[in-house]
């Protein structure tokens, strides 16, 4: 139904702006390039600004949520990615041309060029692959962001779908609240009416402190409302956190069995990009010594003679070759704490790795183990409440104090039973944390 919406709202939109831009285009206006453009961002920030009434959907909440936080960094990695991996596949040329002039003058103090002057053409080639290398360590990097940047997409959603739950526990438990709270204040004023006349001041004091009871509860609902919208707001921005929510639970299935879980463990993005950034570090690693060997480069120019000789005779020209080895500057020292402090980030890359596949595999056990048991728990709630008789309002003070009672016992079940379904709904979101995309 927002989608059709949605849909209908960027039709007439879209034949609107057609209509002015057409008389934009058509008319003297400066700058119009900058006015359209401004035009666009406004149509569309008015499709994306959601009604205030629409109830705010979990999907809807985590779009949003994406939205904000990922709309730019997936696309400038992917560019760099990409050009990176141009790089690797086409490496650049290290053979280059050489054009120099070179002149010995039999006499310094005359600076006019003579028949020693000589114009070098050559070409150069260095071997060496620190290029490659180098190019392959920012891909490796490159590839660390792409997982990291999962990573914290599956954190972030993680955190959605908790902080909506939560707000969704705070309308659902003043619903339950506001539902019982006539029958309550009803049943309560009665006994306060009817106890000062019979005297029963136990009574009297029982029925004032379900009240307050109620009033407190009341209280802490819309404290953790506050709380809730706070939170959500985070994520999606305090406009749409202010909308209403549904009154149905998202309709998730249930999770796949523990050891499909634990299987699909080695696909998490935590273990991903740890696994990059070991991959990283060995291309350092690797970059680093490349960059401790020696290089070979050789050259060839042919020489041209500017002038002819003495008796006029004319000049044979030159070829030259050249052969260079290019050793490393630095000392030995430098070179094994380069290599030692790479071999130790390694390591400890290696052991991060580890912890956090062990706690991975902790916490997915914890969290599977909660939900079985949340399960069973509501079940049995459910099966209790069902059984339940319904409530009666006699006239007589004792009566209507076991009444009252009753009804406070079944507003504690109500708030108890809505409580293990959120718990549950948690739950759930926490385990598809751990599960493959």
């Amino acid at each position: 139904m927002i989608f059709r919406y949605q849909i209908s709202q960027l039709l007439n939109i879209n034949l609107y702006l057609h209509n002015l831009f057409k008389f934009i285009l058509s008319s003297k206006f400066p700058h119009k390039t900058i006015l359209i453009f401004i035009l666009w961002i406004s149509a569309f920030d008015a499709i994306a600004t959601p009604n205030s009434n629409q109830p705010l959907t979990l999907n809807e909440a985590e779009s949003l949520a994406l939205w904000d936080k990922f709309k730019l960094q997936p696309t400038k990695i992917a560019l760099s990615s990409g050009d990176i991996q141009t790089k690797v596949d086409q490496p650049s040329s290290d053979t280059y041309l050489v054009f120099d002039t070179v002149n010995f003058s039999p006499n310094p103090l005359l600076p006019q060029q003579d028949d020693k002057t000589v114009v070098n053409v050559g070409l150069h080639k260095a071997f060496s692959n620190n290029e490659t290398q180098e190019i392959q360590s920012q891909q490796a990097l490159v590839t660390v962001k792409q997982k990291n940047n999962q990573l914290k997409k599956r954190q972030l959603l993680r955190d959605v779908r908790h902080d909506w739950l939560e707000l969704y526990y705070g309308y659902q438990a003043a619903k339950i609240i506001e539902n019982n709270s006539d029958t309550i204040t009803q049943l309560a004023d009665k006994i306060l009416s009817e106890a000062n006349s019979h005297h029963s001041a136990q009574d009297a004091l029982q029925a004032k402190l379900a009240l307050i009871r109620m009033n407190n509860q009341k209280n802490t609902i819309q404290k953790k409302i506050t709380t809730a919208k706070t939170q959500l707001a985070r994520w999606i921005g305090k406009p749409n956190s202010n909308r209403p929510l549904p009154d149905n639970l998202p309709p998730w299935p249930d999770p796949p069995a523990l050891p499909t879980l634990q299987s699909q463990l080695i696909n998490h993005p935590q273990l991903q990009a740890d696994t990059a950034q070991i991959k990283a570090i060995e291309a350092e690693s690797a970059w680093s010594k490349q960059l401790n060997k020696p290089t070979l480069e050789v050259g060839a120019s042919y020489g041209m003679r500017q002038q002819d000789a003495i008796n006029a005779d004319p000049k044979l020209d030159m070829i030259s070759g050249q052969l260079s080895l290019n050793l490393p500057s630095h000392s030995g020292t430098t070179q094994m704490q380069d290599t030692l402090a790479i071999s130790n980030r390694l390591n400890a890359a290696r052991q991060q790795q580890q912890i956090n596949s062990r706690n991975l595999l902790k916490n997915l056990i914890k969290q599977y183990l909660t939900w079985q048991n949340l399960d069973h728990q509501l079940s049995k709630m459910n099966n209790a409440a069902s059984d339940n008789s319904t409530i009666q309002n006699p006239t007589h003070l004792s009566t209507t104090l076991s009444a009252l009672q009753t009804q406070l016992q079944t507003l504690d079940t109500q708030l108890n039973q809505l409580r293990t379904a959120v718990d549950l709904a948690q739950a759930r979101a926490a385990l598809r944390y751990f599960e493959k995309d």
